[in-house]
């Protein structure tokens, strides 16, 4: 995900002309914001998780649920509502679903045990 959020960014960057030619208020700069910041904590992320890092399921389990409420709220606040009007079910049963694996596997007695003691 946090591959995907520094595309955006990327992308917002390569088009910020065209974007800043929409409606107002031009959603370019809440695209580049948020893709810099998912990005941030994404590779903070995926560092502190590569490295057994004490902090990082604690970390995951907050902004697993900060990342899909902004999801949401995009989608139901900037959106197309036409866009999503017949893909809802789905977005919101993979939300639930990959929220709820993420807690399982965090949970883990095998995955405690590794952030807890790194290194053994």
């Amino acid at each position: 995900m946090a591959l995907l959020d520094w595309l955006q960014l990327v992308d917002v960057l390569r088009n910020w002309a065209f974007l800043q030619d929409l409606s107002p208020p031009p959603p370019a700069h809440y695209l580049a914001i948020s893709g810099l910041i998912w990005g941030l904590v994404g590779a903070f992320l995926v560092w502190g998780l590569f490295l057994g890092l004490p902090w990082a399921p604690r970390l995951m389990q907050i902004s697993a649920p900060i990342y899909a409420a902004a999801y949401w709220l995009d989608r139901l606040l900037i959106a197309d509502p036409s866009a999503i009007s017949s893909r809802w079910p789905f977005a919101l049963g993979l939300t639930i679903t990959l929220l709820g694996f993420t807690y399982w596997v965090i949970t883990r007695p095998k995955v405690r045990h590794f952030y807890q003691n790194p290194g053994s």
